[in-house]
């Protein structure tokens, strides 16, 4: 009698964990920035519509967004970094039940003009291949981009890349300025540069850095990915 009563109880719960239970609010989810704009957050609800407390993790696939956008998300628990996409299996999230709990996706266009659909998928169990949901979060980021200056992109380079001590910039004739940000889209430093510089990095702590080059014009030429060691 007691196994049976478990399994009952077991049934209910697998089955009860179903898109009718969850519901998102707005949908669809989007946004619309410039490439001026920094960290960008949209915010969105996911509301647990049965009575009983449910337990989810989620997955993010962030599609053919430019390669340049940076995402990380704020759950019911935390904000992660941009290199976190899916929930860690020791921090579920605790959706009470008939409760409405807020979500926040970020984005950092890091001055690169496009548009992108992150696919957040909602989960029964950690790492999983089942969704509960799926929600797609449409960003259309609009502004002059740096594809006029494609041929100069295709060349310009960060070396050595890793670093830990400085940088050069390889075809680096248009390169005026160069900024560096962190992962999350803080400024961390603007450096003058002209052709055949180099710049000390040692300050800088170690992690992933964003540095934006621009011409004399304050065009963005490129945007690349430094490691500093």
């Amino acid at each position: 009698m007691k196994e049976t009563l478990l399994f009952l109880l077991s049934f209910i719960f697998i089955v009860g964990v179903n898109a009718q239970d969850l519901s998102v609010n707005p949908d669809p989810v989007t946004k619309e920035l410039s490439v001026e704009d920094g960290d960008v957050k949209v915010d969105f609800t996911i509301t647990n519509n049965t009575s009983r407390e449910t337990e989810v993790w989620w997955e993010m696939d962030r599609g053919a967004a430019p390669d340049e956008w940076d995402f990380y998300l704020c759950d019911v628990n935390l904000c992660y970094t941009p290199a976190v996409t899916s929930c860690p299996c020791n921090k579920p999230n605790f959706l009470a039940g008939n409760s409405t709990n807020i979500y926040m996706m970020h984005v950092v266009p890091n001055g690169v003009a496009g548009s992108g659909v992150v696919n957040l998928r909602i989960l029964e169990e950690c790492e999983g291949d089942v969704s509960i949901i799926e929600i797609p979060i449409t960003y259309e980021v609009s502004g002059t981009t740096s594809t006029q200056f494609e041929d100069i992109n295709n060349n310009i380079t960060i070396y050595p890349n890793p670093s830990s001590q400085s940088i050069r910039i390889m075809e680096d004739r248009e390169v005026s300025e160069i900024i560096i940000y962190n992962l999350i889209g803080k400024k961390i430093k603007r450096l003058n540069h002209s052709p055949g510089q180099s710049h000390d990095i040692s300050e800088l702590d170690r992690g992933i850095y964003l540095l934006r080059m621009l011409n004399e014009d304050q065009n963005i030429l490129k945007v690349s990915r430094l490691t500093k060691r």
